[in-house]
């Protein structure tokens, strides 16, 4: 019967390894072992030579012991004494550890068990131990089923069996020294990111009520099904099903990731230095949150924004009244917050503040109706202006979310061409004369591909700039604001220059080229 012995994490990212251990009681092991009975002390002198298919140890009762194979003298020890130093012996002797389990099996008695279940002739010879017994026990190999390996079937989790889908089917065969099977769920989950609604990227009119949508290609819930499988044809035990269920979510953590799980926000906004956290945008550039509830109590939350005023003054503002988001447990949803999306344009300052103070930055903040103080998620936004020529680029941070950068910096545009040239041979009836309305030479299959170098402009904060390390790593998408739309594109991964040390202003300069290609540009 297969059991689990490793189970996978409550919640973890498809693009890392997603594993489980399964344990077989179906492999029986009969190994080859030399049984040492250490009723007293030999004299010294004494020896005796062990051999095993591919090795062989002469060992010499010595007092005192200077190499591996100097059997030590009692020299009066209690048995009990002498059979631990026995013991310790054979530990300290390189060819028995590689070859050989050591197993104290009675006061008495110690046994060298094979690390190999496989058929093997041991022998005792040379032996001028009188007190000292050591007796050779052969054996056959492995006693096992035809075929055996373990089987695994992951299913995704839609709260009715009937409906569940089979993602996967998988199977690993069994280690014989531990009867253990690792294997890897994380090719059972295609989840990719998701983009937010083209329509929210620059709402006019703006939006009248909060809208937040499920996002449904960036996590799956599944449990798994698990059998020993073996015979002519191999056949599987019953699929004994698990009790818990699992969440798996797109995206990867790094090797020295502070994060020890997905969280509210798939967003890594965090300072390695533990610093806050404050995010650059434009009064211009759409923004999306992708909140991720894992809580069975909170199913309900709501937006509020802390505006911050130029003249040093705050105000608190509920954009879309106390309307709360209903959400799901185990669930992602991604929800407008950029400036624009929460009417941070149409708001006027309230009592106490100048008549002509401006917003100089805002931060967006999520919780429980019930419990305005206990935010789940808040994120902080400083302004920057727009520039006329400002882009904004949509990413795929790489833990569940997608993201805006604004491109604040000149940037260049151009094109990648590519075409195939062949070679006109000139006719007979041309005689003498080249037509060089015709030419010797043209070209087919012409097409080129956009590309554009942007530079995200200066910030003096390089955690930001280092932030945006993930941007070669993932999906990109140009943010069409005009046409509301968004535009696939490659960031070039050869090389991303990050920050320098002891600068005071940061900045990240990088090339996109277009996801399509065209054999026309008529705009």
């Amino acid at each position: 019967m297969a059991t689990v012995n490793i189970y996978p994490p409550d919640r973890a990212f498809c693009q890392d390894p997603i594993w489980i251990q399964i344990e077989t009681n179906k492999i029986v092991p009969d190994y080859a072992y030399f049984n040492v009975y250490v009723p007293d002390s030999d004299g010294l002198g004494a020896h005796v030579r062990i051999t095993w298919p591919g090795g062989t140890l002469l060992f010499t009762v010595s007092d005192p012991t200077e190499n591996a194979t100097d059997w030590p003298y009692a020299a009066g020890l209690p048995i009990i004494n002498y059979t631990d130093n026995i013991e310790e012996f054979f530990r300290q002797n390189e060819i028995i550890t590689d070859n050989f389990k050591i197993i104290r099996v009675s006061d008495q008695v110690i046994r060298l068990y094979s690390r190999l279940a496989i058929p093997q002739t041991f022998t005792v010879s040379e032996n001028t131990m009188d007190a000292t017994v050591i007796t050779a026990v052969s054996t056959s190999a492995l006693s096992q089923p035809d075929n055996l390996r373990a089987l695994v079937e992951v299913y995704g989790d839609t709260g009715d069996t009937e409906t569940d889908p089979l993602l996967v089917k998988l199977h690993a065969p069994y280690d014989f020294n531990t009867y253990l099977a690792d294997i890897d769920l994380s090719a059972a989950f295609n989840l990719k990111p998701h983009l937010p609604d083209a329509a929210q990227i620059n709402p006019d009119p703006a939006m009248s009520a909060l809208t937040v949508t499920e996002c449904e290609t960036v996590l799956k819930r599944y449990y798994f099904r698990y059998a020993d499988k073996y015979g002519t044809p191999a056949i599987s035990e019953k699929l004994r099903k698990t009790t818990d269920r699992y969440t798996a979510v797109w995206g990867s953590l790094t090797g020295d990731t502070l994060r020890t799980g997905p969280e509210f926000l798939c967003h890594n906004y965090r300072r390695a230095d533990g610093g806050t956290f404050v995010k650059p945008v434009t009064d211009e550039q759409p923004d999306w949150l992708y909140f991720f509830n894992f809580d069975t109590v909170i199913t309900t939350v709501f937006v509020n924004v802390l505006i911050y005023w130029s003249d040093m003054t705050t105000q608190s503002y509920n954009p879309f009244g106390t309307t709360p988001i209903g959400i799901g447990t185990e669930k992602i949803y991604n929800i407008p917050v950029g400036y624009n999306q929460l009417k941070l344009n149409t708001k006027t300052p309230g009592a106490g503040t100048a008549t002509n103070a401006t917003i100089v930055s805002y931060d967006v903040r999520l919780g429980p109706l019930d419990d305005s103080l206990n935010y789940r998620t808040v994120i902080k936004y400083q302004l920057y202006p727009a520039a006329y020529y400002g882009h904004y680029l949509l990413f795929s941070n790489g833990l569940g979310g997608c993201e805006t950068v604004a491109l604040r910096g000149k940037g260049f545009q151009g094109i990648e061409p590519t075409a195939e040239l062949y070679q006109r041979p000139r006719t007979a009836s041309e005689g003498r004369v080249v037509n060089l309305e015709q030419g010797d030479f043209s070209a087919y299959n012409q097409k080129a591909r956009r590309t554009w170098e942007f530079s995200t402009g200066l910030y003096s904060d390089p955690f930001y700039i280092r932030h945006l390390q993930q941007l070669p790593m993932g999906d990109a998408w140009l943010v069409d604001i005009e046409n509301r739309r968004f535009l696939k594109v490659i960031v070039d991964a050869k090389g991303f220059q990050v920050s320098e040390d002891d600068a005071n202003l940061f900045s990240a300069t990088f090339t996109l080229r277009a996801g399509w290609q065209d054999q026309s540009f008529n705009i």
